[in-house]
């Protein structure tokens, strides 16, 4: 199964030096298509229903695109919905496992309160909003992602361990002068983004 395959990856670079410091970056395929779920999984959400926003299963009104479907869903199209909805959800659980692992190796060898977590998706997707299914289209549902930064206080001086920030907005062109920032080192190039060590040292004074 793919996403535990990365993950024995992902230890045996973990395990390979535990001294250094260390830049991990892990990309399962999961949850994307054909989402295929893991075995010891697959009875999971055996109830899962798409989430009924305003726009599930409509059009904008007036002068809806003429590519979105003009008939709301029939029982085929509500039976396909659910099961990518579930398969989708299924094969999270193995990302989950696979985080709890790292998760459990870093804290094992002293690691964890010196490392920094960053999650972050390529895409969102559309579950049934204006009678869409997938991550191809210029709707909110598409384009909004999970992104997640938390940095220990042993590495952001001045971190409050549970607070969370939601009245300021990164993109993820500010993961790689973070990263930088937090490493020491100096980019040689110009960035496009902005470090977001204010944002979690309690420092910042501005921001965009």
């Amino acid at each position: 199964y793919s996403t535990d395959l990365i993950c024995r990856h992902a230890l045996d670079f973990l395990e390979a030096d535990a001294t250094l410091p260390f830049l991990l970056y892990v990309a399962p395929v999961a949850p994307h298509s054909p989402n295929t779920p893991p075995d010891r999984h697959v009875d999971a959400f055996p109830n899962v229903e798409p989430a009924i926003y305003p726009d599930y299963d409509a059009i904008p009104s007036p002068n809806p695109p003429a590519y979105l479907p003009s008939e709301p869903f029939g029982t085929r199209g509500l039976k396909r919905l659910k099961l990518g909805l579930r398969t989708t959800l299924i094969s999270t659980l193995a990302v989950d496992d696979m985080i709890g692992e790292i998760h459990d190796a870093l804290e094992a060898d002293g690691r964890l309160a010196n490392t920094v977590w960053v999650f972050i998706s390529d895409n969102g997707a559309s579950s049934g909003e204006h009678r869409l299914f997938g991550k191809e289209c210029e709707y909110w549902i598409c384009h909004r992602v999970p992104f997640v930064v938390a940095c220990p206080p042993g590495v952001c001086g001045g971190a409050t361990p549970g607070v969370q920030d939601f009245d300021n907005y990164a993109l993820n062109i500010d993961i790689a002068p973070t990263i930088a920032e937090l490493a020491g080192a100096t980019p040689t190039i110009p960035v496009d983004g902005i470090s977001m060590v204010p944002l979690l040292t309690n420092t910042a004074t501005t921001w965009r």
